[in-house]
């Protein structure tokens, strides 16, 4: 049977649910688990509250990587619960908020039915939507007209529920940029969340429009816009109403200082990469009273920004260092930020794949580090250079709340320097390790 028609029988009923729990076994445990226990009495399922078990439909729900959109499979929930008796498909077909969220892109593995995904949206009646699109973007390899049609054809039906966005991605070209730039200003007054992404090869002017078209989403609040270049015209984002922002684009010193001088409402913001600092004086001190996490990815020094910094809610900071030449890092820089700051900072992830132990050992003899409760380090294998450091008593106060994240284990166990590593609290040796976060709802 091909597996569009099996997602078909999931939405019209099956009435045998022991014939078909075998199917649970090797996907779900749990839920096989749960469904045979009931299945075994033929009142108990009957007997569970219908409220419990709406609670655990929507806790089933199998979601994208990003935790976001859901996937429909006949083999996942919540197509899967409605296989398992009539009762379960008729509560489950009875719940909007199960079928509120849904990615186009993965139907392309089905046969492109886009007819799943209508009746998946009908039966979420009037909610609010997470959709994902198909991608406007493949490589040549994968490339022919059936796809194509099938992409403009997912982003009619995404178009078709402009009403309900709540969570919107987008992978776009140049056709699917011209129909989201046609939206109707305010036809999406629901709109909190948006994921962009651009490829290499969309046009100049498309590119150029799109930031200034996010002004017409009123109650946007989060952002994450993924390109290879920047726009010119990209601080016409509506940044100042935006709580949660991810650039995932080129920006020198200047331009991120830029944003960040209207971003009064962000609590999480996380910039992939600063490129080397840029000629532009700048010398106003920015303070921005609400950020909680600040994750900055940067190819010359993150104290080019984070000296006109002041975040004074901070309570993660993550930096990410990827030189491509050896530069000089300001220290003191980071000191600074904090003591200028005043925040009460719980975690400091510092990540450097292209340093060595020299910024290590600099940034461990900061006074300010002995106030944090947890400090990771992730670089290049570590000398003895900082084993001798951490035994000092300078340092001695950081060995309950350091975490080595040695990208290449450098130690042995029989390493005198391994001696160290009983002192720490947490000793975790990654190779490569990078920690993310992403949106939460």
């Amino acid at each position: 049977m091909r597996y569009p028609q099996v997602l078909q029988r999931a939405f019209s009923g099956i009435n045998s649910p022991a014939k078909h729990l075998k199917h649970l076994s090797n996907t779900t445990p749990e839920i096989y688990t749960f469904a045979a226990s009931t299945i075994s009495s033929s009142a108990s399922i009957h007997t569970l509250p219908n409220e419990l078990l709406e609670e655990i439909f929507l806790h089933c729900c199998s979601y994208t990587s990003d935790n976001h959109f859901v996937r429909p499979n006949s083999r996942e929930a919540p197509l899967l619960l409605c296989q398992i008796s009539s009762h379960w498909r008729q509560l489950a077909q009875s719940m909007p908020a199960l079928w509120s969220s849904l990615t186009l892109k993965h139907l392309s593995g089905l046969g492109f039915d886009l007819s799943i995904g209508r009746q998946w949206l009908n039966m979420s009646k009037d909610t609010s939507l997470s959709l994902e699109a198909a991608s406007g973007y493949v490589p040549d390899v994968y490339k022919s007209l059936r796809y194509e049609v099938y992409v403009e054809d997912a982003f009619s039906l995404v178009l078709e529920n402009v009403h309900r966005w709540k969570i919107l991605s987008v992978q776009l070209n140049d056709s699917l940029a011209a129909r989201f730039l046609g939206v109707p200003d305010r036809s999406s007054p629901q709109l909190e969340g948006i994921k962009i992404s651009i490829p290499r090869s969309i046009s100049k002017d498309s590119m150029e429009a799109l930031p200034s078209k996010l002004s017409s989403f009123k109650r946007l609040r989060r952002l994450t816009w993924s390109t290879r270049s920047t726009p010119s015209s990209f601080l016409s984002v509506p940044w100042s109403q935006l709580t949660h922002i991810e650039i995932l684009c080129p920006l020198s010193p200047s331009t991120c200082l830029a944003i960040l001088k209207q971003s009064l409402q962000a609590v999480d913001i996380y910039i992939s990469c600063i490129k080397e600092a840029d000629s532009s004086a700048i010398e106003q001190t920015i303070v921005l009273p609400n950020v909680k996490y600040f994750r900055l990815h940067s190819r010359s020094d993150a104290g080019e920004v984070l000296r006109h910094l002041t975040l004074p809610a901070l309570h993660t900071l993550q930096l990410f260092n990827k030189r491509e030449r050896r530069l000089t890092c300001d220290y003191q820089a980071l000191e600074d930020f904090l003591v200028r700051s005043q925040c009460s900072l719980q975690q400091l992830i510092f990540t450097d794949l292209e340093g060595t132990d020299e910024d290590i050992y600099h940034y461990l003899q900061l006074p300010i580090l002995l106030s944090i409760p947890l400090v990771i380090f992730t670089t290049m294998p570590l000398t003895g250079r900082i084993s001798d450091l951490l035994r000092s008593s300078s340092v001695r106060e950081l060995q309950s709340r350091v975490q080595v994240h040695d990208r290449q284990v450098g130690w042995s166990p029989n390493s005198d320097d391994n001696i160290v590593l009983h002192h720490l609290k947490f000793i975790t040796l990654f190779r490569n390790v990078y920690c993310n976060q992403s949106w939460q709802y």
